[in-house]
């Protein structure tokens, strides 16, 4: 791999462990603040979410860019020349690489998979929370009503 591309996957490596661990702590503030959460706290989580996703598919096209580019230096046929033992080795460096970020990809599609479905659920159980407390207002209200007419009833 050349410097100048493990240096931007470096870059962007730091970059997207500096995202994670603040999207660490605004989960913990998420989680402790439950509903008096700042409206700003759920966005800003969405935001770094989208920037290290954005970050992860910068960083395996260059590990992409540098399979192609191990590929392309591969022998094509038995008879083309050999590159050297280091030549090789750094080949099957990057496709390595390559395909452990394809790995990263993967692990990372499934985890906001996993998330998505999560959210929905809390969605689901916020919304199934929030019916049954205005059905049991409503319960409340009709009970408290047939109790003042039974009353006014037996006053008569």
């Amino acid at each position: 791999m050349n410097l100048e591309t493990q240096s931007q996957i470096d870059d962007l490596t730091e970059l997207r462990e500096t995202h994670r661990r603040r999207l660490k702590q605004l989960r913990l503030m998420l989680a402790t603040t439950g509903t008096e959460t700042p409206a700003s706290i759920p966005a800003e989580i969405d935001a770094i979410e989208g920037k290290i996703y954005a970050i992860e598919r910068q960083i395996g096209m260059l590990h992409k860019a540098e399979a192609a580019w191990a590929l392309r230096l591969l022998p094509a046929e038995q008879g083309a020349a050999a590159s050297t033992e280091a030549d090789t080795e750094k080949q099957l460096e990057a496709i390595a690489r390559y395909v452990f970020s394809l790995e990263d990809s993967v692990h990372r599609d499934v985890g906001a998979i996993f998330h998505l479905i999560e959210q929905e659920t809390q969605l689901d159980n916020a919304d199934r929370k929030r019916r049954q407390k205005q059905f049991d207002i409503r319960v409340h209200i009709i009970i408290t009503l047939l109790i003042v007419l039974i009353v006014v009833v037996a006053l008569k």
